[in-house]
């Protein structure tokens, strides 16, 4: 996408060296490839430089640009650019903006380049649950598992230990990739920090010299036998029983990402619904092969299994397919005759087929509805004990979730005399269909964040940013980008904790609830930009916000900068509304413009000394808050008294009379520029805290 404005044609007409980033800028990096980008680096370094060739490698690159006999080195995001040819005077400083600029592009298109690895990684999970619902044999998923553990994780070996029936210890059951026979004999008792017992996963870079962990003496030495170091582990469990630990490992020191631990624990989750469903199998075969009495009952019991494979089948195939989560609820409804209504952790509406749930006017579910006490129980211990709960005989509600963090709830109502037995498993099914889908929706944004936050952090950085530089990954990140806007630092504090990090969770409803704006988060703070300028527009805006987060169960405090037209001046805003905020520590809103000289005198790691200077100030005029208000509102309105008057309701002479008072307990004139200053100061930062 090519950019143009003002500024760019200027640089365009007065540098010719600008055309080769306009085309830089304008590559489609969601499209190119890795080497096709290097030609094009390569071939606009030719060009800008006027070189005989330039070549983008790996290797150790210097940490600044530097001359060598043939040419120059610029370091460029990891790799390097080596140029040979004769040096123009001034070469250096257009080789450090050359390698800011294609710096910038080359991590752009590594972070995109990030998140298509990710799409693939979940497709291939969407692989391996279509070959696991199509296993009825033990053994043939407990190969299946490890075999894509091991390929998905790109990890030297992969093993599932199983539990003994009294669940007091793992023994091994299958392997892929050990080279000892050993290994294959490791049992140990289960206890306090074995994945298996606690339910959740346990990762260790080293393990062997890991003493967080729980060391079995005959295991660390069939692991060290076998040159084990990395572990991950996670638990196979279904709703009702623990069946034991999936597990890869590396024989090297390797750090387990949080998008490996979560593709790991979704390939567990499945694996132990396949293999519980495999030996339900297992056993109703025996059954029927053993008893004649038993064989109606088996019949029905593998019936039911089947079904709900298909029905997993199913949805698995609606999601490979694209139909995302309206595909899943309308399966659903149309394999059980039953309404289907899936939110998120807010009760936001993704999909409704045939549900008699009621929504109110913003697609959620109506208020009364969440009110009543038997849905309210219900929702709780879905977020509690991320169980499926049944209200009566005709509604179902299953919880969404990945590794603990509830992401939403599929409502299911059914009215029939006799409801379906496999609907709930279904459902839970559903569930966890759905959950992957929400983290495959959740990698696609991931990038935009990471994009919109390295950009925030780059333009308030403590060195000054080049706008040549940034302003093409301005227009990336916010199509508004080169109208007047307005910051907003937005300090946010839960009031309870559901949904993960409070900042993160307000960053996604303003996402979501506001796409024209700019947010992100920044240190502890989210940064807003608003192409709301006005003052009385702003201030709306921002209570609406305020109130946004406030019926999301967070409280939020604002504060508003001054009016930008360019990268330099919105940097200068949103650092003073920064530093405004940690100053003066605001309750609601405040208007941040005008305060910037507060910032200056005042560091805001030292707030005593403020106060003090407020006090000492305002010491003549302590509880004398009428005066207090009208010098305010006199300050205001620039010494007009007329205006100041209006501006606190009272006649003009009633002002004088207050000033003349001031001005006998102050000793002077308050337009004295010595007096006027420290006063007009210690207003504004008292009624800015109060």
């Amino acid at each position: 996408m090519k950019h143009h404005g003002v500024a760019g044609t200027v640089l365009a007409r007065d540098t010719p060296h600008i055309a080769g980033y306009e085309r830089l800028a304008s590559l489609d990096l969601a499209s190119i490839e890795a080497d096709e980008l290097a030609r094009k680096i390569e071939a606009e370094a030719v060009a800008i430089f006027g070189l005989r060739e330039a070549r983008l490698t790996n290797g150790p690159a210097p940490p600044h640009v530097e001359a060598t006999e043939s040419g120059f080195v610029i370091p460029l995001s990891g790799l390097r650019l080596i140029g040979d040819g004769n040096l123009n005077d001034g070469w250096e400083e257009q080789a450090r903006l050359f390698a800011a600029q294609v710096g910038s592009l080359l991590r752009a298109h590594q972070a995109l380049s990030l998140n298509r690895r990710h799409e693939a990684e979940i497709s291939a999970l969407y692989a391996t649950v279509g070959q696991l619902t199509a296993r009825r044999d033990v053994e043939a998923v407990l190969r299946t598992v490890v075999d894509r553990a091991r390929e998905l994780l790109a990890s030297d070996l992969a093993y599932i230990m199983l539990l003994n029936e009294g669940g007091t210890l793992l023994r091994m059951r299958v392997a892929a990739g050990h080279q000892t026979e050993a290994f294959m004999q490791i049992q140990r008792p289960v206890r306090p920090g074995v994945s298996a017992y606690i339910g959740k996963p346990v990762s260790t870079s080293d393990f062997l010299n890991d003493r967080g962990l729980d060391h079995d003496g005959a295991t660390d030495d069939l692991v060290r036998l076998e040159g084990v170091r990395s572990v991950l582990g996670v638990p196979l469990r279904t709703e009702l029983a623990a069946l034991g630990t999936l597990l890869v490992a590396n024989r090297f020191v390797h750090e387990f990402t949080d998008t490996q631990i979560a593709l790991l624990s979704s390939l567990g989750e499945h694996a132990a619904l396949a293999l519980d469903n495999a030996r339900l199998y297992e056993a109703a075969v025996a059954a029927a092969e053993s008893s004649a009495a038993a064989r109606s009952e088996a019949e029905t019991h593998l019936n039911r299994l089947q079904r709900a494979e298909e029905v997993h089948h199913r949805l698995t195939e609606v999601l490979l397919a694209g139909d995302g989560v309206v595909g899943v609820a309308g399966t659903l409804a149309q394999a059980f005759g039953a309404g289907v209504l899936i939110t998120d952790w807010r009760h936001k509406v993704l999909a409704d087929v045939g549900s008699e749930i009621k929504i109110d006017r913003e697609g959620n579910v109506a208020a009364t509805m969440l009110r009543r006490r038997d849905v309210r129980l219900a929702l709780d211990r879905c977020a509690s004990e991320f169980e499926t709960v049944a209200i009566g005989s005709e509604v179902v509600i299953a919880p969404i979730a990945a590794r603990r963090e509830l992401l939403g709830y599929i409502w299911a109502t059914q009215h029939r005399e006799d409801p379906d037995e496999a609907l709930p498993t279904s459902i839970e099914q559903a569930a966890r269909v759905v959950a992957l889908e929400m983290l495959r929706e959740r990698e696609a944004v991931e990038t935009e964040r990471r994009l919109r936050r390295d950009f925030m952090y780059e333009l308030l950085s403590e060195r000054t940013p080049e706008p040549l530089v940034l302003e093409p990954r301005a227009r990336q990140v916010w199509r508004s980008f080169g109208l007047d806007h307005r910051p907003l630092v937005i300090s946010v504090l839960s009031r309870h904790a559901v949904g993960g990090s409070p900042v993160e969770r307000a960053r996604r409803l303003l996402v979501e609830d506001r796409p024209a704006d700019f947010v992100t988060v920044h240190g502890s703070y989210l940064v807003l930009l608003t192409t709301c300028l006005e003052r009385d527009r702003v201030m709306e805006e921002a209570e609406v916000i305020r109130g946004l987060l406030a019926r999301n169960g967070m409280d939020a405090s604002v504060a508003i900068g001054a009016r930008c037209r360019g990268l330099v001046e919105t940097r200068a805003s949103v650092v003073s509304a920064h530093r405004v905020m940690e100053l003066l520590s605001p309750q609601s809103i405040m208007w941040a413009e005008g305060l910037e000289l507060l910032t200056i005198l005042f560091d805001p790691s030292q707030r005593d000394r403020l106060e003090s200077f407020v006090r000492r100030t305002l010491a003549p005029l302590e509880g004398k808050d009428a005066l207090m208000t009208t010098l305010h509102a006199y300050y205001e309105a620039a010494g007009n008294r007329a205006l100041a008057a209006r501006a606190i309701g009272v006649h003009v002479n009633t002002l004088r009379q207050r000033l003349e008072r001031i001005e006998s307990i102050m000793g002077g004139s308050v337009d004295e520029s010595t007096r006027a200053l420290p006063l007009r100061l210690a207003l504004l930062a008292r009624g800015m805290s109060n």
